[in-house]
């Protein structure tokens, strides 16, 4: 704001040095052969204004110079901003020495060149400080001695009622991302205790049923018949990881039946102990504390944005996912980050590594390979660059078609095959229309294909599409058609709708989001100034560990928040100028990132090539 008032005050200063508003009317009238005062060329400019407001309405006459003034401040402060972070990268390749984390082939090696980086740079000591404002360091260590002395006494049902109270949404405050960002590996130990107590816990209760008993009390039709044996260590064991496994992948809104088949198949309706509080634990009371952890805690999903050819980063992070087990899921897509969601939910596991593979992979990453001649040809004579048709038959592969089948799967097939939730978005190309989020629920008919083009097609690459759905008669006779009759249409749903937060809030129960941005207008925004989870800024941390020192993160906050500002500003009052009919504005205004947010780094050269030219000879951004 203060650097706004302070443009708005240089261009006022020009204004009235030159005189402007009293010279041009000056000069208006002497063409007409008058000569007029000073102050009267200042009143009928006031005047002629007022007059032609009074006619075609204030809106119309001063709607254009309003945007002009906006953007004049958008863009100084953008050039501002520009420069700010040059400067900030010359002092940090100044006096940050390069980190050698870069140079590690595996995790493993990471691990360890990360440990040494911060016990070399004193960050052990912040870690063994317990004290924090993010969260209350006596409550945690409550928490932590109460689990402790629960799980020594065995009272199972009191050491339930204490996890249920530390397992929840916010966590008592320990995922702050500062306790994170601080060093590349880990946060104080004291959280790390408190969830390693967390985790014990969890598994002491199982580790109980070695010497518990089975007693059948429930009907056949909850659990399975049951007979009377003592479990043994590799049978709680194999309870434990197969329930956690279960309570981990399965939906907020489930009915939990597979964590109850999983038990009868385990032949625990009851289980005892002489040191519980009542005597008696019984299935149902352990299904149910599970269910309200699981709910407490909520799900957690993979949101990928759009981000045209830089979008082929997804690739890598869902490999990364994959091979370490963490892979969500619920899981959302939008333009390019569709195709690659798409791939991941039409898949299983084991189809999925096979195909995250260069040379399986490329081959099908042709979209973009036409002559840029081709191009503009094509943009002339149907004002698009693309023919939709034939990306639509590309796309078909990604959708889970196989040489069999032609036309991919819909939402409701891939969801029955995998068990993931694809979520993919679009943006109704008819006006103050919500924009929309596919999935099994919503759309369970929609070809994921015809959903992946929708989310894709950008204004001036491809025409709006329409939704095709998948109808089965009675005769088992497979059809498609236009969903809706082929009345609505869709495009890119970067547009209004890049990351669905809401959407998977409020249907899957989510909260916890791992976002891969690569939508080149925003990726350059993401400054972190005070660094971000595992890349801490390298800065000293008695100064608050700001990049470039406070007074220079402060400066790129307020130009980066104020040109926020402005251009909320122009949305609001509807003067930003529709281009290819599309509001352009919440490209900028809408919510990108999640609790967790993975960007690229990479040259721009690479970034262009991506961008524009498809895939580059180096696959390194795919593993």
């Amino acid at each position: 704001m203060f650097i706004g008032l302070f443009i708005v005050c240089t261009l006022f200063y020009i204004v009235y040095e030159n005189k402007l508003g009293i010279i041009l009317p000056q000069i208006v009238f002497q063409w007409f052969g008058y000569t007029i005062t000073a102050t009267h060329a200042l009143y009928v400019t006031i005047a002629i204004v007022l007059l032609f407001c009074f006619l075609l309405g204030t809106r119309s006459v001063l709607k254009w110079p309003i945007f002009l003034f906006f953007i004049s401040f958008i863009l100084a402060e953008l050039f501002l901003y520009i420069l700010l972070r040059y400067f900030i990268r010359l002092l940090e390749s100044i006096f940050i020495r390069p980190s050698t984390l870069n140079n590690a082939g595996t995790y493993e090696e990471w691990y360890e060149y990360a440990c040494e980086t911060d016990k070399l740079h004193g960050r052990e000591i912040w870690k063994a400080k317990p004290e924090s404002k993010y969260y209350n360091e006596n409550l945690i260590r409550t928490f932590t001695d109460e689990l402790k002395s629960y799980r020594e006494l065995g009272d199972i049902e009191k050491l339930i009622k204490i996890l249920q109270i530390c397992i929840n949404k916010s966590m008592n405050g320990i995922f702050n991302e500062h306790l994170y960002s601080k060093s590349l590996v880990g946060t104080k130990y004291i959280i790390e205790e408190y969830i390693q107590e967390i985790v014990t816990s969890l598994n002491y209760l199982t580790e109980q049923a070695q010497s518990l008993k089975v007693y059948k009390t429930y009907p056949t039709h909850v659990l399975s018949p049951t007979i009377g044996y003592s479990i043994t260590s590799t049978n709680a064991d194999e309870m434990y990881h197969s329930t956690t496994q279960l309570l981990t992948n399965t939906n907020i809104n489930s009915d939990y039946s597979e964590l109850q088949t999983s038990f009868s198949k385990q032949a625990i309706n009851v289980l005892t102990t002489d040191n519980s509080s009542t005597g008696i634990l019984s299935t149902e009371f352990v299904l149910q504390a599970l269910k309200d952890m699981k709910s407490h805690y909520g799900a957690t999903a993979l949101c990928l944005s759009g981000g045209a050819g830089i979008g082929h980063y997804h690739w890598g992070v869902v490999k990364a996912l994959l091979s370490s087990g963490y892979l969500p899921k619920i899981i959302s897509g939008t333009s390019s980050g569709a195709v690659v969601a798409a791939v991941v939910c039409t898949r299983s596991d084991d189809e999925l590594r096979s195909t995250l593979q260069a040379e399986v992979l490329l081959p099908h990453l042709n979209c973009f390979d036409a002559p840029w001649m081709d191009r503009i040809k094509c943009y002339i004579k149907c004002q698009a660059m693309f023919d939709r048709d034939a990306w639509l038959e590309k796309l078909q592969w990604f959708a889970g078609a196989d040489g069999f089948e032609k036309v991919g799967l819909t939402f409701k097939e891939a969801y029955e095959k995998t068990g993931r939730i694809l979520n993919i978005t679009a943006t109704n190309a008819q006006k103050h229309y919500p924009p929309l989020c596919l999935n099994y629920l919503s759309t369970p008919n929609v070809t994921i294909a015809s959903a992946v083009l929708a989310s894709a097609a950008v204004p001036g690459l491809i025409h709006p599409v329409h939704l095709i759905e998948k109808i089965v008669d009675k005769n088992g006779q497979i059809s498609y058609r236009p969903l809706h009759g082929g009345r609505l249409t869709f495009r890119d749903g970067s547009f209004e709708n890049d990351i669905p937060l809401n959407t998977l809030s409020e249907v899957f129960g989510c909260s916890y989001f791992l976002v891969s941005q690569t939508n080149p207008h925003i990726v350059p925004f993401f400054f972190n100034a005070r660094g971000q989870g595992g890349l801490p800024s390298g800065w000293r941390l008695r100064g608050g560990a700001y990049r470039g020192g406070f007074l220079l993160a402060a400066i790129e906050l307020l130009l980066k928040e104020d040109m926020k500002k402005n251009l909320r500003v122009l949305g609001m009052l509807d003067l930003l100028p529709a281009v290819f009919g599309q509001d352009w504005s919440f490209l900028f205004l809408q919510e990108f990132q999640g609790q967790i947010t993975m960007v690229p780094h990479r040259k721009g050269n690479i970034m262009w090539t991506l961008q524009f030219s498809g895939v580059p000879k180096n696959h390194s951004f795919m593993q």
